[in-house]
């Protein structure tokens, strides 16, 4: 194991839906990278590298989190200055805003740095994507129940990702 890993927060996108998006973003015909199915989530928060060490006080942050389990949906398509094409939401349910910031409380008080810029969540669909003449409407949601703690390995396949541990969310 390496003397760093990165680590993120997420909410894992169920694999029915995943393969739904990926055949629907496939049929795009969009240029670009297209980013693995198996690694579609909606990041909480970004964490970067962390000695492992850290598992443990992660581990307890997210077991923490007590948010209701909610209904994310993405209404838009839209390509980022990044060139990541990205689903969005224009109105993000306020259980996963306040899931967002509580846990970035929790990491803060761990003193943990956060990002600084506002929580947008999203679900990254290809990076270095060609651009869009202009973001597109979409319908799609996805089933929030879990939140997890991710790693991202790097791979001569590209990068994967894989749950290091995950905690349910209460039913609405």
């Amino acid at each position: 194991m390496s003397a760093t890993l990165r680590l993120f927060f997420a909410i894992p996108c169920p694999a029915t839906l995943a393969t739904e998006l990926g055949h629907w973003r496939d049929g795009l015909g969009l240029a670009g990278r297209p980013v693995p199915v198996e690694n579609f989530h909606v990041t909480l928060a970004f964490l970067g590298g962390h000695p492992p060490d850290h598992l443990p006080l992660l581990a307890d942050i997210g077991a923490r989190l007590d948010g209701a389990a909610f209904s994310l949906a993405f209404t838009t398509l839209e390509r980022w200055r990044s060139g990541a094409l990205v689903l969005t939401s224009d109105s993000p349910p306020a259980a996963l805003m306040s899931l967002a910031e509580t846990l970035r409380h929790h990491l803060a008080e761990a003193g943990l740095p956060g990002e600084g810029r506002p929580y947008r969540p999203h679900l990254t669909l290809m990076r270095d994507a060609a651009p869009l003449s202009q973001p597109l409407p979409v319908d799609y949601a996805l089933t929030a129940d879990r939140v997890g703690l991710y790693r991202s390995d790097s791979t001569s396949q590209g990068v994967r990702y894989h749950a290091v541990q995950s905690w349910p969310l209460t039913a609405p």
